[in-house]
C-alpha cells in the first residue's frame, strides 16, 4: 500500500493494484467482517483450489473456522500473521495428510494451558482501547514471499518442496527465524484420519425361515 491508498479499503487497493499489474486477472472483493463459522462457511466453497488467510482476526477463532471448514470440504490452506516485531507463516494444512491448526494448538495447550485465555484477552484488549498494532515493512515483505514460495510449490505440484507442512516459520526482527515443528496428532477432532465403512459381514448361520 502507499500513502494514496489512505482512507481506501484494504481489499479495494489491493485489487486495483493486482489489476494494474494484471489486467487480465478476475478478481471479486467482498467488503465483510468474518466473526463467525457461518460467515466463513459462506464464503469458503468446494470450488476453491487452496485457501490463504491472512486477516487480522479475531485471532484464534478465525483460523479455527478456516481450519473446520477447509478440512472438512478437503481444501488446502495455509495462514500468515504478523503480531509486533514477529510474522508468522503456517501452518500449511493439506486435509487429511498433515498436521492442522487444531493439532498446533493441542500442542500449545500442552506447554502453555492457559494459551487460549491469554489469546481471548488480548483480543478484547484491542476491543476496548481500539488498539492497531503496526507491522514493520521489512519484516512483512519477508514473510510474504515466504507464503507465496510455499503457494507457488503447491500450486505447481512441488508438495515435497513446501517448508511450512507440519512446521510454522517465525520470522523475528530481533532473533531471525525459526521453524517450529507440529506433529500431526492421532487424537485430533478435525483432522483424524477418516473411517472407512466397513461392508456389513454375513452371518455365519442360515436364517431361519
Amino acid at each position: 500500500y502507499t500513502e494514496n491508498d489512505v482512507g481506501t479499503l484494504k481489499i479495494e487497493a489491493a485489487k486495483k493494484k493486482i489489476q494494474e499489474i494484471n489486467p487480465n486477472i478476475s478478481l471479486s472483493s467482498y467488503n465483510d467482517r468474518i466473526d463467525s463459522l457461518a460467515k466463513a462457511d459462506k464464503y469458503i466453497t468446494k470450488k476453491f483450489d487452496l485457501v490463504i488467510c491472512t486477516a487480522d482476526g479475531p485471532v484464534y477463532k478465525l483460523y479455527e473456522w478456516v481450519n473446520k471448514i477447509c478440512v472438512q470440504k478437503n481444501i488446502p490452506w495455509v495462514s500468515m500473521g504478523v503480531m509486533e516485531l514477529s510474522a508468522f507463516i503456517g501452518p500449511f494444512v493439506i486435509p487429511h495428510k498433515t498436521a492442522c491448526y487444531n493439532c498446533h494448538i493441542r500442542e500449545k495447550l500442552k506447554s502453555y494451558p492457559n494459551y487460549l485465555e491469554l489469546v481471548e484477552n488480548l483480543e478484547q484488549s484491542k476491543k476496548l482501547h481500539q488498539f492497531e498494532s503496526a507491522s514493520l515493512y521489512p519484516l512483512f515483505a519477508i514473510a510474504c514471499n515466504t507464503l507465496m514460495l510455499d503457494v507457488l510449490n503447491y500450486l505447481f505440484k512441488f508438495e515435497n518442496k513446501l517448508q511450512t507442512t507440519n512446521n510454522i516459520i517465525e520470522i523475528s526482527f530481533l532473533t531471525g527465524q525459526t521453524t517450529r515443528p507440529i506433529e500431526k496428532t492421532s487424537g485430533c477432532s478435525i483432522c483424524r484420519p477418516r473411517l472407512k465403512r466397513s461392508t456389513p459381514q454375513q452371518p455365519f448361520y442360515k436364517p431361519l425361515a
